[in-house]
């Protein structure tokens, strides 16, 4: 008999297909390979606002970015090695997710929402990276690698990109009130881009291929001595932040075709966040959300917004108009964001599987010598419960 987790895994998935075929058929049918994780899956059945499909998408991207800079770019100056500082990364990752599921935007939610370790990982990983000193993972296994990664990197980028482009043009193609011209010309548009991705995608299969090569054959190789554990332990917290990143960016996959309809309804809610975020961050007040009321409008994609409820014991020396001004413009971009949403995870979701086979083939090598992968628990989610409009959370 199957069990109950995975009955609803197959009910996700024929609800995936449906979403699929009918209603967004504008994203294709790239939500089966994303429903085909179980955890992605799960967010099928979630109602979550566009602000927490966005976030999800974010969380994605900046992990992707981390990941990146600690295989191939210099880690910042900091106290201690970058490594270190992912040895053992779990406390810090429950941390930030419990810090996380205490923000509006979850907090304030109206039905049960995960908070996923993506959360934690974009803090966490950025951090150690940013702030932590020591060697690149590829310098400490050697081989040259730096310059294969970028070259397949930098076509996995404009693969992305065009990609990305594609998925764009099949949203203005949609549109209410787009002429059959404009459907035409984008229609065109969009296989000379295919086309486009088709030979970037033959220039770049055989040197993925060498680069996947040359990573297993030096990490075999690599004299690490005494940093030998430290290192095959980091690049399985690594992969682990692949995968809870492919979680995320999935997730944000399959609940944007939920989420974009009700945009219009959930922009208070997002604009209370905003607000509550640039107050903290200017000034470090936490603000009650119940008193902040909102009026937003959304004229085609330029939203409309006046705040109400704050004072000047809410706002200490920061003006209203200034606070008003900020807050626009973090939800014209939110708005803009939340139509290209599914052109972002295509280019994001490039890059981690990108990243994700590189790591494989380190952790391959790695073990020919030996050096065999901790086994690492899964990062839970959080799941938060409606509880009403909570108070700001602290600083992040």
């Amino acid at each position: 008999m199957l069990k109950s987790s995975m009955l609803v895994w197959l009910r996700n998935c024929v609800l995936g297909l449906a979403l699929c075929v009918g209603a967004m058929p504008l994203m294709g049918c790239g939500m089966l390979g994303a429903i085909s994780n179980p955890k992605v899956a799960t967010a099928l059945g979630e109602d979550a606002s566009m602000y927490v499909v966005l976030r999800r998408a974010r969380t994605a991207e900046k992990i992707a970015d981390s990941v990146d800079a600690a295989m191939s770019k210099a880690p910042g100056e900091g106290d201690e090695g970058w490594m270190k500082s992912l040895s053992e990364p779990t406390d810090a990752l429950k941390a930030e997710m419990q810090a996380a599921s205490k923000r509006h935007h979850y907090a304030a939610a109206h039905a049960p929402i995960r908070v996923l370790p993506s959360e934690g990982w974009a803090k966490v990983l950025s951090d150690a990276v940013q702030k932590g000193t020591g060697k690149t993972l590829f310098l400490m296994i050697g081989g040259s690698l730096v310059d294969q990664y970028s070259a397949v990197s930098d076509l996995k980028k404009q693969i992305g990109d065009l990609k990305g482009k594609i998925e764009d043009n099949k949203i203005e193609i949609k549109k209410d009130g787009e002429s059959d011209a404009d459907k035409d010309r984008l229609s065109k548009e969009n296989d000379d881009l295919s086309t486009q991705v088709d030979k970037l995608e033959e220039k770049v299969d055989p040197m993925m291929d060498k680069l996947i090569d040359a990573a297993r054959d030096s990490a075999s190789k690599a004299q690490l001595g005494g940093d030998g554990t430290k290192v095959v332990a980091v690049v399985a917290r690594l992969r682990q932040a692949i995968d809870d990143a492919k979680t995320s960016n999935g997730s944000a996959l399959v609940g944007y075709p939920r989420a974009i309809p009700g945009l219009q309804n959930t922009l208070k809610t997002t604009v209370v966040s905003f607000v509550v975020e640039y107050v903290e961050e200017t000034t470090g007040k936490q603000l009650d959300t119940s008193k902040i009321s909102p009026d937003v409008t959304l004229d085609g994609m330029t939203p409309k917004i006046t705040i109400n409820g704050l004072g000047p014991d809410d706002l200490g020396k920061l003006s209203i108009g200034d606070l008003t001004s900020a807050v626009l413009d973090k939800t014209k971009k939110f708005v803009s964001d939340a139509f290209s949403l599914p052109a972002q995870v295509g280019r994001v979701g490039e890059m981690l599987t990108l990243e994700g086979k590189v790591l494989n083939a380190i952790q391959d090598g790695l073990k020919t010598e030996g050096l065999t992968p901790p086994s690492l628990k899964d990062i839970e989610p959080i799941q938060v419960t409606p509880a009403g409009a909570a108070k700001g959370g602290g600083k992040r």
